[in-house]
């Protein structure tokens, strides 16, 4: 069984999108970092022990065009949910179940200065790209964003 990760809730600007949501919950979203390679910044809300919301808009100091920014966030005008993840402790183990493909490393530096480290792949058995089927993420680190990040909204168990 897959469970829930993360959900990736894109907004155009990320500091707005961080006042807004405060704004509306009460709570305020920490900046977790930047993905240099993704061409995106983001912060994170916790749902729970292991899931959290993931406010993520393109990085103002990307040198990627509006158009290669991963999931098209560079091209939204307005807040949306682009995709969620599901969680494997085992990304090569999981594709004797599902048809995945793209296997690759994944990182970001966070505020503090400590390095989280994941694997990523997309289930490509079906064939969608609206973002309805999620994308698996396979933890490296040790501590996962959902434990560190700031709590209050909802809880998933």
């Amino acid at each position: 069984m897959l469970d829930l990760d993360h959900i990736l809730y894109a907004v155009p600007d990320l500091s707005k999108g961080i006042e807004d949501f405060e704004k509306l919950t009460g709570v305020r979203p920490t900046h977790g970092g930047r993905h240099p390679i993704l061409g995106t910044h983001n912060a994170l809300v916790s749902l729970g022990e292991d899931s959290y919301l993931e406010l993520i808009a393109p990085d103002p100091n990307t040198k990627a065009s509006s158009k290669d920014i991963i999931f098209g966030i560079g091209k939204i005008n307005a807040p949306k949910i682009v995709t969620w993840a599901v969680r494997s402790n085992n990304i090569r183990e999981l594709g004797k179940t599902f048809q995945i493909e793209k296997i690759q490393n994944g990182g970001r530096t966070k505020e503090d200065g400590t390095f989280l480290k994941w694997k990523t792949a997309e289930i490509t058995e079906f064939d969608d790209h609206t973002g309805i089927i999620p994308f698996v993420i396979q933890w490296i680190s040790t501590a996962h964003p959902a434990k560190t990040s700031p709590k209050g909204i909802i809880e998933i168990r």
